[in-house]
């Protein structure tokens, strides 16, 4: 593996207007069975690529609910940054740094229950693929993006649930795009600053667009240092998009706060299994690892030379790769292009012709639309009102309760039981960053009934609890404690204390 000199290197890829005449002039020169396998077939599969989402629609995320909930609010005070009136554990204000989507998520709620949740939850998953059929696409050809959007997809598909976060994936994957385009072409775009304020409402992730352009403007800065040829002055004008997109951030209408807020949640990660490290020996996280070793091997074995800000950008998604299992996501998302642009040069050693690239032509854009529009109205009736993995059976016994009512809840079920039953007062819900950490680490340790579990559960004040039917603490309840169960559904459990509400 080489890397690219500047200016006077060639660049391993073509310009945009020349890969475009590539396309349609070396499809008008194919022979007919070529046209039929290697454009038209490969273009019916680009639009069907989408179809891959169709599935019953049900929300089953225990953080939906809290986050719909949190929409209502907004659109109800317009208040962003607010004493937290759901829980009498919390002990922090509550920021709502993912407002813009929690509103849309509302507003779904409201015209048609979780339906219109669901039927979000679909678009927001059809405009991924579209963003990952755009960003690869100038990487290669028709096979190589439906190959390497399908692998971004599909290595991502685990984290993308009904929550904000599913913006974060799309607006990376353009930011990725972004990036590549300005390692080739070296140009500045100012857009994404607004890009990153827009990114800024809507989730926490939204430092990943400036980190994306301090790495590729650090490869490209690396790049002019070793050709001798650095100038500070174009450097520093494309290092200050990201900064700018950072000052944006700050200016939402969050306001500064916003700068910090993915810090707040780094001492609770042990206690959350999606923050847990990956697992390489299941087939998600081998995957995206595979996808990243066939990036590299293939760099390894090829003469044609690679940018610093390419491997900056394979590194970037190494680490994310390795961190968390809920950043394997990210990674799926930055490595897309890289393997769609690995595949092309592979099959370049063999067929030049296989090198032309570009972006989407029209037949592949109407292709794609007419995939997505396919989609999203066939999702319509697999959008299901009902919530998933939820003891819905529990509801009437719920619904009784006196306003007010502490609940000690099972950890998953504190968002479901703050839209469903506003009126009631879990005891945790999944904001866990409100809370505090001793708080949380109690809370974690009596639900395995450890010892001092006693100690915590009179604390919350609670009579009632709604647990698994094969909770530790559950039992721990009825054996020691002699609360009583009053009904069983859905593989939970209604408990009352002795002489409490409805004894």
């Amino acid at each position: 593996m080489t890397t690219t000199a500047p200016n006077h290197a060639p660049s391993s890829v073509d310009p945009p207007a020349l890969r475009s005449a590539t396309d349609t002039s070396q499809e008008a020169a194919r022979p007919p069975g070529s046209v039929l396998f290697d454009v038209w077939l490969p273009r019916v599969i680009l639009g069907a690529l989408p179809l891959v989402l169709l599935r019953p629609l049900v929300v089953r995320d225990p953080d939906t609910f809290w986050h719909i909930r949190a929409g209502h609010q907004l659109l109800a005070s317009g208040q962003l940054i607010t004493t937290d009136t759901w829980s009498g554990f919390s002990s922090t204000t509550w920021m709502l740094h993912e407002w813009a989507p929690e509103a849309l998520m509302a507003v779904g709620d409201s015209v048609a229950g979780l339906a219109g949740v669901a039927w979000l939850w679909q678009l927001g998953l059809v405009l991924l693929v579209v963003a990952l059929i755009a960003v690869c696409r100038p990487q290669g050809t028709l096979v190589q993006t439906v190959i390497g959007a399908t692998a971004g997809l599909l290595c991502a598909l685990p984290n993308l649930g009904p929550r904000p976060q599913i913006v974060s994936f799309i607006f990376l994957a353009v930011s990725v795009g972004a990036g590549l385009r300005t390692a080739d072409d070296r140009r500045p775009r100012w857009w994404l600053v607004a890009w990153g304020w827009v990114w800024a409402c809507c989730h926490g992730m939204w430092f990943l667009g400036p980190l994306v352009g301090f790495v590729v403007v650090a490869g490209m800065a690396l790049q002019d240092h070793t050709g001798g040829r650095l100038d500070l002055r174009a450097t520093s004008r494309l290092a200050l998009v990201p900064v700018l997109t950072i000052v944006a951030a700050g200016l939402t209408p969050v306001g500064p706060r916003l700068l910090t807020a993915p810090m707040t949640v780094s001492g609770y990660g042990r206690f959350v299994t999606e923050w847990a490290p990956p697992d390489f020996s299941t087939p998600i996280p081998a995957l995206t690892m595979g996808c990243l070793v066939l990036v590299v091997l293939v760099w390894a074995r090829s003469s044609r030379q690679v940018s610093w800000s390419r491997v900056g950008l394979w590194a970037l998604a190494l680490g994310w790769c390795l961190l968390y299992s809920r950043t394997v996501a990210i990674a799926a998302v930055i490595v897309a292009p890289l393997v769609t642009a690995a595949l092309n040069q592979a099959q370049a050693r063999t067929a030049e012709g296989a090198r032309a690239t570009g972006k989407l032509l029209r037949p592949e854009k109407w292709a794609v639309l007419t995939g997505v529009v396919v989609v999203m109205l066939l999702s319509i009736p697999l959008a299901d009102r009902r919530p998933g993995s939820v003891p819905s059976g529990l509801d009437p016994s719920l619904s009784a309760l006196p306003r007010g009512t502490v609940v000690l809840n099972d950890y998953v079920l504190g968002g479901w039981l703050d839209w469903a039953h506003p009126e009631l007062a879990p005891v945790i819900d999944g904001r866990t960053e409100i809370f505090s950490l001793d708080y949380v680490t109690d809370y974690v340790n009596a639900s395995q009934a450890a010892p001092g579990w006693q100690k915590t559960v009179a604390a919350t004040g609670a009579r009632v609890a709604l647990l698994p039917d094969s909770s530790s603490l559950g039992d721990g309840l009825v054996n020691q404690l002699g609360w009583t169960v009053v009904k069983v559904a859905d593989h939970y459990r209604l408990l009352e204390a002795p002489g409490s509400v409805s004894q």
